[in-house]
């Protein structure tokens, strides 16, 4: 049996559930789950039959008839509960771009509403606390977990057997350079890093290397190829942001770039719009790109008295084939990679829901047709940061 250990590093506030949602709490559970979804990510380059692909992830994580073939455990884990824990709001600047990519975990919060004083009861005595007079706005709803939180207290270990080293390795080195941990991961919170403390065969677990040499290498080990021409594994598009000296003002920025390229975007805005002026009856095929970045996607217009719309795929969510992800880069400073999913699975037979301020035992599910979903969106969005923004630094097709 071999055993590798890490020091866990987080870059941006991760927003890790416990039992209590609101809380933060650090499980192997979380680690395992992901480092499982990359797995089976990097194995589609070679394994596209799913019963196959499934065989293969369950030789190493097993399945309902067998146990794992690795262990992992948490030493010394941390937690922040609601009840006890202050919500740090000094910890997150709340901006526009931070809290466009934070929804869920940051919301706008009224506290002129009875309802939300007890359902946020944790933010609201902070506030009080510090004595905050303004009682609405952007706030954290959820405990988050920060590097201050894990430093010296905190360490990853897995011990495996002998001939899985190299691939668990290599699994986690991908994770270590790829990898978000908790809510709203894809979008660049919970970003983190590995520093080994075994001897490690990887130079860079501990910074991103711009060359994706060792990447390269640790995919080709987790496919078991070997050779040196192998270079295109057609899995991911990565491109890296210009550099910068603070984490949460570089997710601030591409959440703003994120905001201003979907806001009323077209051909969706007026696409969708129409269709809600319209006799919902009649039959008809709708284009909405926008749907390529994540579904359920709520679309709202208040010159139509407030009536909306939600979509879903016919899984109930679609999650995004985009993730960002902030990285501290050899030179001490920081970048934010945006990972494009080339093989995930875009959904067929996208369902609607309208909601005109009815109540929500009224809704009405209707029927229309949404044209195929593709990834030119995707590259518009490059093309918009590249080209508009002048923010794109370097990319690589993995």
């Amino acid at each position: 049996m071999k055993k590798l250990t890490f020091e866990l590093e987080f870059i941006t506030p991760a927003f890790i559930g416990g039992a209590d949602p609101k809380d933060a709490e650090l499980r192997p559970a979380s680690f395992v789950g992901l480092l499982r979804w990359w797995y089976r990510k990097i194995l589609q380059a070679r394994v596209e039959n799913l019963e196959e692909l499934y065989k293969e992830e369950s030789k190493l994580f097993g399945n309902q008839e067998s146990s794992s073939n690795f262990w992992l455990k948490i030493k010394n884990p941390i937690s922040r509960t609601s009840k006890t824990a202050e919500i740090r709001l000094k910890k997150i600047p709340i901006e526009q771009g931070i809290s466009y990519l934070g929804y869920g975990n940051i919301l706008y919060i009224n506290f002129e509403k009875e309802k939300n004083m007890k359902k946020y009861e944790h933010v609201y005595n902070t506030l009080k606390k510090h004595g905050k007079t303004k009682l609405k706005g952007l706030f954290p709803a959820r405990e988050f977990l920060l590097n201050e939180d894990i430093k010296d207290k905190t360490a990853l270990e897995i011990v495996c057997k002998d001939e899985l080293y190299n691939l668990i390795e290599a699994l986690m080195f991908i994770f270590s350079q790829f990898g978000s941990l908790g809510g709203r991961s894809r979008r660049g919170w919970g970003s983190l890093h590995l520093i080994p403390t075994y001897e490690s065969s990887y130079r860079n677990f501990g910074c991103f290397d711009l060359d994706f040499t060792e990447i390269r290498r640790a995919i080709k080990t987790v496919l078991g190829i070997s050779g040196e021409s192998y270079n295109n594994f057609n899995i991911f598009d990565i491109y890296v942001v210009k550099r910068g000296d603070k984490p949460l003002e570089l997710l601030n920025t591409i959440g703003r770039m994120f905001s201003e390229f979907r806001n009323r975007r077209e051909p969706d805005y007026s696409n969708v719009k129409l269709f809600l002026q319209q006799d919902k009856s009649l039959e008809q095929e709708i284009e909405v790109k926008r749907l390529y970045f994540g579904m359920p996607l709520k679309f709202t217009y208040k010159s139509l008295k407030g009536k909306s719309i939600t979509f879903t795929p016919p899984t109930g969510r679609f999650a995004s084939p985009v993730r960002f992800k902030v990285v501290r880069l050899e030179d001490g400073k920081y970048s934010v990679i945006i990972i494009h999913d080339k093989k995930c699975f875009v959904p067929n037979g996208i369902n609607a829901e309208l909601d005109e301020n009815q109540g929500e035992n009224e809704k009405e599910k209707i029927s229309l047709k949404i044209k195929p979903l593709e990834d030119n969106i995707f590259y518009e969005f490059i093309h918009f940061l590249k080209k508009e923004k002048g923010l794109i630094e370097k990319e690589v097709h993995l």
